[in-house]
């Protein structure tokens, strides 16, 4: 799955959907790392999220700028309405680098998931 081509202009879009079963796909996203630690967002609205789903993720900011994350991170993956995600249903299907910093995805207790640095 593709939010949008990598030349696209820069207009962050949300995929919404109440359950996702994942079987190795991947899903193709943007985010800006160069300081307004914004992307797409994958929603789960009310429902699950399971399997193993990869998360590519490509920069749409200043590549050689990277910044460190604050608070939780930049939410890629939106649980709502009491939606659940599973330990391990998403992982980054290629290191995500910016400048001098390495991200990481992680899953928080509200059931989100975020890139950190």
């Amino acid at each position: 799955m593709l939010f949008a081509k990598g030349n696209a202009p820069v207009t962050f879009h949300k995929l919404t959907t109440s359950n996702l079963t994942g079987q190795g796909g991947t899903i193709n996203m943007r985010v800006r790392l160069d300081g307004s630690n914004t992307s797409d967002q994958l929603v789960i609205n009310g429902g699950q999220a399971t399997g193993k789903t990869w998360l590519a993720f490509t920069n749409v900011g200043n590549s050689n700028l990277g910044v460190a994350t604050s608070g939780q991170g930049i939410r890629v993956v939106d649980a709502q309405n009491g939606a659940t995600t599973e330990e391990g249903a998403f992982a980054l299907s290629r290191p995500l680098q910016a400048g001098a910093f390495n991200y990481t995805l992680n899953r928080d207790s509200d059931e989100d998931w975020y890139l950190r640095q």
